[in-house]
């Protein structure tokens, strides 16, 4: 960060900020950064401040703003680590577990391994009980409403790697999950890395089995990025505010059509076209398969939704 970017009250504070940071008083360089950080967000700022939340053992509030510049502590080994130590300090070992996997140095991926195995065992040994619940909660998580699935999927992902398979494997071909939960626990797994075959039931009721390592991403999709494209040229100018409400309800939609997006969008300008008619209130000339798809997958949005609100 050059200092050009601060203005001199700024430039003062992140001086203070520094000093208390090299006198070991990390609350003060927490406080002084904070204030900074709300007006000019930036890496190396970002990178002094969650580090001196973290010295002052706030690792909660640190998390949260590391998740800002998540991938710039994936430039150097040392940044790679320290991310890593504070995941693990909040047992977040499914996203910790998703970082190792896109390492690409093999030795630094078996230290990060390493540390991972390390803090999984530790929690184990002291929060059994609490593990316990979460993973109990998470494997019988379809016997509660969408908005609790929610829930018990985020705590889940706090599990040990090994308990997060066990259930994970069940849930999904439980046909009573919602779909938006299978797409969740695949994606993990696509994260991952996982080289061995899972079988889950899709949109369809139907059984398929696949390798997660060989699925692309939802946003590496070339269906959905189609989409997105025909969304951009046909709205982005035109109707902003259209265009960012239709952008996420693409994106859920699309979402609970992963891995076999093509399968449900053939015809991407069609999609999009009635999307935005539905939106404004008009007829659409899209197909009968495009409309029956869309109502099908709105209803599945609307239970999600419906169940957020009412609790």
């Amino acid at each position: 960060m050059s200092k050009d970017t601060l203005n001199g009250r700024q430039r003062e504070l992140f001086d203070k900020a520094n000093q208390a940071y090299q006198d070991k008083d990390y609350a003060q360089a927490a406080s002084l950064l904070e204030n900074i950080y709300n007006e000019v967000q930036d890496p190396q700022i970002n990178h002094l401040l969650v580090e001196s939340l973290y010295l002052h053992e706030e690792y909660s509030r640190a998390r949260a703003y590391a998740d800002d510049y998540l991938n710039s502590y994936l430039t150097t080994a040392t940044d790679f680590r320290f991310l890593l130590t504070l995941l693990l300090r909040v047992h977040e070992f499914i996203l910790a577990h998703e970082i190792v996997a896109g390492v690409h140095d093999e030795k630094l991926k078996q230290t990060g391994l390493e540390m991972i195995e390390g803090a999984e065992n530790e929690a184990r040994m002291d929060t059994k009980a609490t593990l316990t619940t979460i993973a109990k909660q998470f494997y019988h998580m379809s016997d509660y409403s969408a908005a609790e699935q929610q829930g018990r999927f985020q705590a889940a992902l706090k599990l040990p790697l090994t308990e997060f398979k066990q259930g994970a494997q069940y849930l999904l071909v439980d046909p009573y999950l919602h779909p938006l939960f299978v797409v969740s626990i695949l994606e993990v797994f696509q994260r991952l890395h996982e080289e061995t075959t899972v079988t889950f039931q899709w949109l369809d009721k139907k059984r398929y089995t696949v390798v997660p390592n060989q699925l692309n991403s939802l946003q590496d999709d070339q269906m959905y990025k189609q989409v997105q494209q025909s969304l951009t040229e046909k709205l982005a100018a035109k109707d902003p505010v259209a265009y960012n409400l239709l952008s996420q309800e693409v994106r859920l939609q699309l979402t609970l059509t992963y891995p076999f997006v093509s399968r449900v969008v053939t015809d991407a300008d069609g999609w999009v076209d009635n999307l935005i008619a539905v939106y404004q209130g008009k007829p659409s000339n899209s197909s009968d398969e495009i409309a029956t798809w869309q109502s099908r997958l709105e209803k599945l949005t609307a239970e999600l939704l419906a169940n957020d609100n009412q609790g």
